[in-house]
């Protein structure tokens, strides 16, 4: 059976509902594909009414948890970064029952190589996700062109107003402030310029 493409990937976890569907655990190889992953998924998810919010730390999503609206149709995406999966692992296995039972879709974008650190200390959430782990780079490759990452990119401008060394200036300067979202932005900034220097 061929992989989903991501708009039947987030059919499917939409149609099923999550009672019947667990999390789904999706592996992105860099930041890059994490942060281009979770644009794509939360304009997928907007087509079915879902407002995806995203979670960097287990205090964010302990934080914002009240902020959110079953009304709305909220679903949560868990960002694992690199040395995060035990952690988010043992919360997982321990705390699911406290993400809200009215989350439309779960999504957990992990590396590849926190996957055994979070299965490890996971094992009954490992086994509750089952089946649904699939590779970003299978997701995205149906559903996105060549330019993807220059419409990333562009986006990046506008939001930004910045050229990417623009940006990593003013990071390493202190004029940006702390948060997931420019941190994000850095990491497709020195993408890009990683790039440029090959």
């Amino acid at each position: 059976m061929p992989p989903p493409d991501l708009r039947g990937f987030v059919e499917g976890l939409h149609s099923t509902g999550r009672e019947q569907h667990p999390p789904a655990i999706v592996l992105t190889e860099d930041y890059r594909q994490r942060t281009e992953l979770a644009v794509a998924l939360k304009d997928e998810a907007d087509v079915y009414g879902i407002q995806l919010r995203e979670f960097p730390s287990i205090d964010d999503l302990l934080r914002l948890i009240p902020e959110l609206s079953a009304v709305r149709g909220d679903g949560a995406i868990i960002l694992v970064d690199t040395d995060r999966g035990a952690e988010w692992g043992s919360w997982l296995e321990a705390s699911r029952e406290r993400l809200p039972d009215w989350f439309q879709l779960v999504l957990i974008l992990i590396m590849p190589t926190e996957l055994p650190r979070l299965a490890a200390v996971a094992p009954s959430f490992f086994s509750w996700v089952k089946t649904q782990v699939v590779s970003g780079t299978e997701l995205m490759a149906s559903s996105t062109g060549g330019d993807s990452v220059m419409t990333t990119l562009d986006e990046f401008q506008v939001q930004t107003g910045m050229t990417p060394q623009q940006f990593v200036e003013a990071w390493t300067q202190g004029r940006l402030p702390d948060n997931f979202r420019n941190s994000s932005w850095l990491n497709l900034a020195m993408a890009v310029l990683g790039a440029l220097d090959v």
